[in-house]
């Protein structure tokens, strides 16, 4: 399981290298966003199932908000877990952007989380 974590840590900038990478070409038109250095974000990392067959679903508020302290500090790992269905939830964050700009494939959902929006940026199978 110690894989499991390590990839469940991975930072915001590898999820979404991940997500582009993984994508189809042409199967989404691409977005950029300059302006990032030191952005405040958090990222809810959601376990679906347990390893061979797991997938890890990054959900991040960059471009969305600016993860409020007041907000994110009220979560609670376990009850999140128990609320969204999922094997397990990592609270990573609140954290800074270190790149200046991104450009990817704009295509996962956005969804609000207790009052908040954040976007789906990667799925990452957890096979080991």
């Amino acid at each position: 399981m110690s894989r499991a974590r390590t990839l469940l840590a991975a930072p915001a900038a590898l999820a979404l290298a991940l997500a582009v990478a993984a994508a189809p070409a042409g199967a989404a038109q691409t977005k950029g966003a300059t302006g990032l250095h030191d952005k405040r974000y958090c990222e809810i990392l959601e376990l679906r199932g347990l390893p061979p067959t797991a997938t890890a679903i990054v959900w991040n508020t960059l471009g969305l908000n600016a993860c409020p302290a007041s907000w994110w500090d009220a979560f609670d790992a376990p009850d999140l877990a128990k609320e969204l269905g999922a094997t397990a939830v990592v609270l990573n964050g609140p954290r800074h952007f270190l790149m200046d700009s991104v450009t990817g494939a704009r295509t996962g959902r956005v969804r609000s989380f207790h009052g908040q929006r954040l976007r789906e940026v990667a799925a990452l199978p957890i096979r080991t």
